[in-house]
């Protein structure tokens, strides 16, 4: 067993998906390995709210420290890919990996970065639940770093089988399980006292900036927002990235906007206004994720693949809407879904239980695996 745990993730940046992510994945660390010390690795700016999230007082170190593990454990989230194109040197760079094997390049690369001091964490075993892994550009900036991490893997939980294929080109050996996001182990992060009511004619909207296609759907919803006030709609606007979504809080100031604050919410504070939807539309993956632990159903905008993939996880209760979009549309997918809520509903609590049993059953892949090894 363990005795040191380094958690590592896209954590104490002020993103409310990450943080349950976190939330979920330390909850289990602590349950299952409770003598373990868990020490959280993370660049996140704002990494000081971390304790008053999980309540308790834990070692946060950066992820270029010095320090040797007997586990480093990747909780959750789609950190590897990249749809930015880089410049024409990265594009020189990652065909010259793509020739010298992407094994062989791991090791002179690892190898380079240890002459310097500059490895980072270290530890005996790395295995990471939750991943979600994509695609590269030609010229990406990130694919020589993130070759370290995919090919150091032991273990891995992806989240779906698109994430498989894309570990098995670039030669990731290592066992491979396909399981599903780990904030469907809501148990570690919803809150107990929050009620099934919801409010009869509220829609949540959870958007975020996505500047690949300049903004393009704002002025959709915009229309929608207006049409839905018009028939005697509550609507409620939701950021779950404030430092992020400048262009989002900026494009609707006209509207309340429930923005996460870390520093001052707790998850239960912050989700009692989310609790109250009836339906939600969302172009964040988490804002599908979290609205169906709370028993909202979703309407998944695909400004990314992402949300192509999580409305597959909640395929019997989400609705997916292409991009590009216009007003119309999106008002009538709304109103549509209004009508059959209670079926949705019924349908929420089908997906919510089999993604619940995908993810136990990878977590007990994990914890048999690494039994075997000792």
């Amino acid at each position: 067993m363990p005795t040191n745990i380094v958690l590592k993730g896209y954590y104490g940046f002020g993103n409310l998906g990450d943080d349950i992510l976190m939330l979920s994945i330390y909850g289990w660390l602590r349950e299952n390995y409770p003598e373990a010390k868990i020490i959280i690795s993370t660049d996140g700016e704002y990494s000081a709210y971390i304790p008053k999230l999980i309540s308790r007082p834990i070692e946060i170190i950066k992820n270029h420290e010095k320090i040797k593990a007997d586990w480093i454990i990747h909780g959750g989230g789609g950190v590897y890919f990249d749809f930015e194109d880089g410049s024409l040197p990265y594009r020189w760079l990652n065909a010259l990996i793509k020739l010298v094997g992407y094994k062989k390049f791991q090791k002179i690369y690892k190898l380079y970065r240890s002459t310097r001091g500059t490895i980072g964490v270290q530890g005996s075993f790395r295995a990471g639940f939750g991943i979600g892994v994509g695609t590269y550009t030609p010229s990406s900036k990130r694919l020589y770093a993130d070759i370290l991490d995919l090919l150091d893997f032991k273990f891995l939980l992806v989240r779906d089988e698109e994430s498989v294929n894309h570990l098995r080109k670039v030669n990731v050996a290592c066992p491979i399980e396909v399981s599903s996001d780990l904030a469907f182990m809501d148990h570690y992060w919803k809150p107990q006292n929050f009620s099934a009511n919801k409010g009869k004619r509220i829609i949540g909207f959870v958007l975020r900036d996505w500047a690949y296609d300049n903004h393009a759907y704002f002025p959709a919803i915009k229309g929608v927002v207006d049409e839905l006030i018009s028939a005697k709609f509550d609507v409620r606007f939701f950021s779950f990235d404030r430092f992020s979504d400048t262009a989002y809080l900026k494009w609707f100031a006209e509207y309340e906007i429930h923005s996460w604050d870390p520093y001052n919410q707790t998850c239960s504070s912050f989700l009692e206004k989310l609790n109250e939807c009836s339906l939600v539309t969302t172009s964040r993956a988490h804002g599908a994720i979290i609205a169906a632990c709370l028993d909202i159903p979703a309407i998944c905008l695909e400004i990314e693949p992402k949300l192509k993939h999580v409305s597959t996880l909640l395929k019997h209760s989400s609705l997916l809407v292409s991009m590009p979009t216009d007003k119309d549309k999106l008002l009538n997918a709304i109103l549509d879904r209004f009508k059959i809520l209670e079926i949705l509903k019924k349908e929420l609590n089908r997906d919510i239980e089999i993604n619940r049993k995908n993810m136990s059953s990878g977590l007990r892949a994990f914890k048999q695996f690494q039994e075997s090894i000792g």
